[in-house]
């Protein structure tokens, strides 16, 4: 089976590219890395690993090494939205991994990082319409903030089943896969659609795909991905959160959403293994059932966004037992917050995937940010580039702060360097 990863170069991508080349990971999902029999792999499905990506690079050691892709793996330099280069780098691909005395069949499978219109998928599965088996397309729970809202008005409360939670709009339960409907009414669904774009492509991403799926006869998984944590993430929101707390605690949050909202968070180490175990799912069977999948991917907890921020606080370096961060409303001296949550509709219930897949959170919460924040620590001496883009992404104020405080840091650091070396 042929696995081709669209993007791959950073943060979930990276993670999983790492995964799919390490057979110590891959064995407990009955998988394997190469085309080489050994010994003791009898009944493992053999995975060939491709990625296709623009080429960027992300997260470049202080010594000026790349760190490249693992040497099972297959690099494709390609622009997706060029469908001429992509038929050709699509067919190369295909050629490079399959013998030429095999027969055509569906043993290709995209996982897709990077869709966000549906004129992205055309082109592959177009493509690939012939040899595709499975399509995995990562999207997001902003979907759900361009659909009906779940419970009604203000207030009421569902009473069909799952887990009810309280949210800033009453007393409902967490967003299931079923909710994700759009409103009826047109002005809604325009009015909706321009308060999160983002969400409205995702969605219709989801969308297209499940039509193409009906059509040309491969299956297909969206998962459904809340604001996801862990390493190499290059949005930055967490790094910057996290300097922030480091070097400049006592600039006041304002925060630009209710602070006491539940809220769902996915770590990027459970995003890997859920698509671990979508592909040990589509590898045992030629028709895997349900042929159209739609998956609430996050950790158990729903915690308030306050208790979120303050976990991130306790793990930073000197916060000597005090797990809050100075949290404030409107003041001269607080600044926005702009990172955390990012969307407004609540929790998501996580039942679906956990039954599917037979797969449940490998980390709790505390753990996965304790994770991200030793993470980061380091980061900060191993990264200098990407810390930059971090700093960058502070509000001034905190921008400020947190350059002036790393100054003395380093300062202090030399000069106690320089005395022991006396």
């Amino acid at each position: 089976m042929l696995v081709i990863v669209i993007g791959g170069s950073s943060f979930v991508g990276r993670e999983l590219v790492a995964s799919l080349a390490s057979n110590e990971h891959l064995r407990q999902y009955g998988l394997r890395v190469g085309e080489a029999k050994r010994e003791g792999q009898c009944g493992k499905v053999s995975l060939s690993i491709g990625v296709l990506n623009r080429g960027s690079r992300y997260w470049c050691s202080n010594s000026g090494a790349r760190s490249d892709l693992p040497q099972q793996v297959t690099h494709v330099i390609c622009d997706r939205k060029d469908e001429t280069e992509l038929s050709k780098k699509l067919n190369w691909i295909q050629k490079h991994f399959r013998e030429a005395d095999s027969p055509k069949k569906r043993d290709i499978v995209i996982v897709d990082f990077c869709a966000y219109r549906p004129k992205h998928i055309r082109m592959l599965v177009n493509l690939l319409k012939h040899s595709l088996k499975h399509y995995i397309f990562v999207s997001s729970d902003s979907i759900y903030e361009v659909c009906a809202e779940v419970g009604g008005d203000s207030g009421s409360k569902e009473s069909d089943g799952g887990d009810d939670v309280k949210t800033t709009r009453g007393l409902k339960r967490a967003l299931r896969e079923s909710d994700a409907v759009r409103p009826e009414s047109r002005k809604v669904q325009k009015s909706l659609k321009s308060a999160d774009n983002y969400g409205h492509k995702k969605l219709r991403c989801e969308e297209y795909l499940c039509k193409k799926s009906r059509a040309l006869g491969f299956t297909c998984t969206s998962l459904r991905l809340c604001d996801v944590i862990g390493p190499f993430d290059n949005t930055d929101r967490f790094w910057s959160t996290y300097l922030w707390f480091k070097y400049a605690r006592s600039i006041p949050i304002e925060p630009a959403k209710d602070l006491d909202q539940l809220i769902s968070l996915t770590s990027s180490w459970d995003t890997v293994n859920v698509i671990l175990s979508d592909l040990q799912r589509v590898s045992l069977t030629s028709s895997p059932r349900p042929a159209q999948l739609c998956l609430n991917v996050a950790m158990e907890e729903h915690v308030k966004t306050s208790e979120f921020l303050s976990l991130i606080a306790s793990f930073c370096p000197g916060s000597c037992g005090n797990t809050c961060p100075v949290l404030a409303h409107s003041s001269e001296l607080s600044v926005r917050y702009p990172y955390y949550p990012s969307v407004t509709r609540g929790p998501v219930d996580i039942s679906e995937v956990k039954k599917t897949l037979n797969w449940s959170p490998a980390l709790s919460l505390k753990s996965a940010i304790e994770r991200c924040c030793n993470f980061f620590e380091k980061a900060e001496f191993l990264y200098p580039s990407d810390l930059e883009d971090a700093i960058k992404n502070l509000p001034k104020p905190v921008r400020k702060k947190v350059r002036t405080e790393m100054r003395c840091k380093h300062t202090a650091a030399s000069a106690k360097k320089t005395s022991h070396a006396y």
